[in-house]
């Protein structure tokens, strides 16, 4: 008969006991249950974190507006408005490229009316919800788009040797 060594009881804990008083639970310290002002000031603060670059503020934007229904809505609007200054920062990028080009003075006629969209795209989303404000940031980088396509296909098209851009036409869609 092979002999078990037993361990001794375990002395009961005062908390265990039934007719001892259980501490009530502390209230949870939940980033949810505080108010959406203070969670959208809170929000902010990350986002525009001083030194960060626009592009990092569009990334932590969507990172935010994934996180709840509230989140998604107050955070469009601001979304579009960094997306809108990242695209200008692109097209003067693009005009910087093009400042020596043979049709330079092409290129600023047709990126000259960018600060001209940006004011007006910025009245017209003011006080809205973002949501018209994200379609019409769809159409504008998209015309935007077909204009760069077209700016770099002449660039292109000049730096090959000629002189003229006869027979360099925009893509149709």
């Amino acid at each position: 008969m092979r002999g078990t060594l037993r361990r001794a009881p375990r002395a009961p804990d005062p908390v265990d006991k039934p007719d001892a008083k259980r501490a009530k639970k502390k209230a949870d310290a939940s980033f949810a249950k505080l108010p959406h002002d203070l969670q959208k000031k809170i929000f902010e603060l990350v986002y525009r974190e001083a030194g960060i670059s626009i592009q990092e503020q569009i990334k932590r934007l969507c990172a935010i507006r994934l996180m709840c229904r509230c989140t998604n809505e107050w955070a469009r609007l601001a979304l579009a408005s960094h997306v809108m200054k990242r695209e200008l920062e692109r097209r003067k990028e693009l005009a910087a490229l093009l400042e020596s080009a043979t049709f330079s003075a092409v290129a600023k006629a047709i990126l000259s009316k960018d600060a001209s969209l940006s004011i007006f795209f910025h009245h017209l989303v003011v006080g809205t919800d973002g949501k018209n404000a994200l379609d019409g940031l769809k159409v504008l980088t998209g015309m935007f788009d077909k204009e760069e396509k077209w700016l770099r296909k002449c660039h292109a098209h000049t730096e090959a040797g000629n002189v003229s851009l006869e027979g360099v036409y925009p893509d149709e869609d």
